[in-house]
């Protein structure tokens, strides 16, 4: 089995002039940014970098990546890209738009599956700054991501947080969700809530489903099949959301998931009379619920 590296960045969205970085991670600009030597699979280093309250690595610019790349020398090392849910369909697993790419020449080419891993040396003829495929279940190092939001003023306590969401959306907590009825894929309906400044909706409490089955019924009328942002395409049964978020709350029908016929990778919620989620091939059309916090 082929072994990689895994790098770790904290993404300080907020950090005040002067701030430096926690011990042992290294700053660029408003980040931070910690390679880590474990191996992995990609699956397995996102979850690992969940747990450390970040995400594998998102990249956004040439300067990003060069700083990156000086923190390791030997390694080849796991960031967080994937079109494990649909191939040519990009996505960084903290949520952010896929606006920058870096690729080896010839690359991607789905050769060897889904996932990039970033290289710093030329081994196996591998050019240096470039990004190559990767079988996700391969072991690699990592690079994290973790993002420290400072919420505006208005935010600042949850009968305030009305105020802070966009036309449209609604209100639980320090989140805003949107409902869209247009029958989309998966894909199709993370990059749509991606597009309005959000991803598929992540879900942490029965509290906070039951107030969302609520708020589509009353704009619905109905209580319709709708995409939410859990997939585990890279790897089956490690369950990620596509906000980036802790998988910590589950609401399954007995029974599931069973990725039937070995291509559910996707979740939909409102299924059958209890409302409660399934496991769905991610190229069927539904609803879509978007969240941003």
């Amino acid at each position: 089995m082929i072994r990689r590296a895994v790098i770790i960045l904290l993404i300080c969205c907020g950090m005040a002039a002067g701030k430096s970085c926690p011990a042992g991670w290294s700053q660029y600009k408003n980040r931070c940014f910690m390679f880590v030597s474990t191996e992995r699979t990609w699956a397995e280093s996102e979850r690992y970098c969940i747990s450390m309250g970040g995400n594998l690595a998102s990249v956004h610019s040439r300067e990003e990546y060069n700083f990156i790349d000086s923190l390791f020398s030997t390694h080849r090392v796991w960031i967080g890209g994937c079109d494990a849910v649909q191939e040519g369909h990009w996505l960084w697993s903290d949520g952010t738009k896929f606006d920058y790419t870096l690729w080896n020449p010839g690359e991607p080419n789905n050769s060897v599956l889904d996932c990039p891993a970033n290289c710093s040396t030329p081994p196996e003829q591998i050019h240096t700054l470039q990004a190559i495929l990767l079988p996700v279940l391969a072991l690699a190092s990592s690079m994290i991501s973790r993002a420290v939001l400072i919420l505006p003023i208005c935010c600042g306590v949850a009968s305030a947080w009305i105020e802070c969401c966009p036309k449209d959306w609604f209100p639980y907590f320090e989140r805003c969700f949107k409902f869209d009825s247009t029958p989309r894929t998966w894909i199709d309906a993370e990059q749509y809530c991606q597009s309005i400044g959000g991803n598929l909706a992540s879900i942490h409490s029965s509290d906070e489903y039951v107030y969302i089955q609520g708020m589509i019924h009353k704009l619905t009328n109905t209580n319709p099949r709708t995409w939410i942002g859990g997939w585990d395409a890279a790897q089956e049964g490690l369950w990620l959301w596509s906000d980036g978020s802790k998988f910590d709350y589950t609401r399954w029908i007995p029974g599931e998931p069973n990725n039937r016929g070995g291509a559910e990778n996707c979740i939909e919620m409102n299924t059958l009379e209890m409302m409660w989620w399934n496991d769905l091939p991610c190229n069927l059309a539904r609803a879509a619920l978007c969240s941003l916090s």
